[in-house]
């Protein structure tokens, strides 16, 4: 575990931010594994499936949840920063307890409700059971996910990014390997690869909590950790819920514009989900520098350090930046390219040129994005967990009014520019409550997260 909250920013983000790009990249390795196999052997049709419909719906479900624990794993980063050891092993216990009911509630909601959400979302005919098979194993295996983004989360809150590095690398070539021989060998079709990542999940959940759990003595929880304490879990609530309903809410407007991309037919879908891999590489990697930016916010908001928390913010957004500028024009200029390594050669033309289309459109405009996830990140670090929800509530509604029009007017082009205009809108609300935040602090000082220091023994 990493004290940030004393030392070089610059020193201690860098180290801990690598791990987490390294760790991403290796996961986007299965997503395109996941991709090229689906898009080389089972077609067009099953490509669509893995990225249309069912790409959003992931991304409604997980996001919810990634955004809940990423609250609760804040506050324990807080009570970790504060030095007050019981809290967060107190924290910790809280966090799995509300991870565990919630995983119950969402699975049987999930899998009872999938037909009638693929059917509202205009899923295409001939991809519609294709997106059914692999997300009834998907949502069917939540509970095993919820654990699996906790444990990783949890860690890196505590300022270790390289434990669930190890593990992370670990399951994304378990992950491929059981892939190919689901597909291959055993023939399971899309079914296969859902498969393949649920036990990979398992396995990698299990082996990365029994080594934590031996290696850090913090982790190691009491039987009064799991007491109930409602004002506790009020507390953890209030912090994790705002910001999973926040990416509920952002998925919404998501789904709206799913909704008109697969209006424009089987082709647009599949070229949208070949995009999607390599956009969610930079994508991803931005993330991890949030990841970053939301737990040295948080330590040094629980050590109570202005200064630290300025000077961290503003290093981590000129990297962000500069990173994503650099990419996002990098794949931008070779979209075609990058489009045909995921399809098969006998795939239509007009795949591509969708593909390519999107890269094209939404690439360049990275580094709004970058602002975006540095400034969510640092404020949910703050605690600012009501700001989060507003910014993807701002999200939902630009996409949501924009999308009839632009579609209309420029077709799926106006449906791919959605994207970033939503994102300008959540960033400039982000970085103004973020400019607010600040001067609060100046003015009144940082509250503190816990009165009481309770020694690490």
């Amino acid at each position: 575990m990493k004290d940030m909250t004393s030392g070089s920013p610059a020193k201690l983000l860098f180290f801990f931010t690598v791990p987490l790009l390294i760790g991403n990249i290796f996961h986007q390795l299965y997503v395109i594994s996941d991709t090229w196999i689906v898009g080389q052997k089972l077609g067009k049709e099953a490509l669509a499936a893995i990225g249309g419909s069912s790409s959003t719906l992931l991304f409604l479900i997980f996001g919810f949840i990634s955004g809940v624990i990423s609250g609760l794993t804040a506050l324990s980063a807080q009570f970790f920063g504060a030095k007050n050891y019981r809290r967060v092993r107190q924290s910790i216990g809280t966090s799995i307890i509300i991870t565990a009911v919630l995983g119950v509630i969402i699975t049987g909601l999930t899998v009872g409700f999938l037909d009638h959400v693929l059917h509202l979302l205009n899923t295409p005919e001939d991809s519609f059971q294709h997106a059914k098979d692999y997300l009834l194993v998907l949502f069917g295996g939540t509970f095993i996910s919820f654990f699996f983004l906790y444990v990783q989360m949890i860690l890196r809150a505590l300022g270790d990014s390289r434990i669930p590095l190890f593990f992370s690398i670990f399951f994304n070539l378990l992950n491929i390997g059981l892939n190919a021989f689901f597909v291959f060998i055993l023939k399971r079709g899309i079914g296969g690869v859902a498969e393949a990542t649920i036990i990979s999940q398992t396995v990698s959940t299990i082996l990365c909590a029994i080594y934590a759990v031996k290696r850090y003595k913090l982790l190691r929880l009491k039987w009064y950790d799991w007491r109930f304490d409602w004002q506790f879990y009020v507390k953890h609530l209030k912090m994790g819920l705002p910001l999973g309903f926040q990416c509920t809410v952002t998925s919404l407007g998501m789904c709206v514009v799913q909704y008109y991309v697969n209006e424009f037919g089987t082709d647009a879908v599949a070229g949208a989900s070949a995009s999607g891999p390599l956009s969610t590489i930079a994508i991803s990697a931005l993330f991890s520098v949030g990841v970053a930016a939301m737990t040295y916010t948080a330590q040094n908001y629980g050590a109570r350090d202005l200064d630290r928390i300025l000077h961290g913010v503003r290093i981590i957004n000129i990297a962000a930046i500069i990173f994503s500028a650099v990419v996002g024009s990098t794949m931008a200029i070779f979209a075609p390219q990058l489009i045909e390594l995921f399809v098969a050669e006998s795939t239509s033309k007009a795949v591509i040129d969708y593909g390519a289309l999107s890269f094209r459109i939404t690439a360049p405009l990275f580094p709004i994005l970058a602002v975006l996830l540095v400034f969510r990140n640092v404020l949910q670090g703050l605690g600012e967990a009501n700001t989060s929800f507003m910014s993807g509530i701002t999200e939902m509604i630009l996409r949501s009014v924009s999308v009839p029009f632009l579609a209309a007017w420029f077709g799926y082009g106006g449906t791919v520019a959605c994207t970033p205009l939503a994102w300008l809108g959540a960033a400039i609300l982000l970085w103004w409550s973020y400019i607010r935040k600040i001067r609060q602090f100046r003015r009144e000082g940082i509250p503190a997260v816990s009165p009481k220091i309770i020694s690490k023994n």
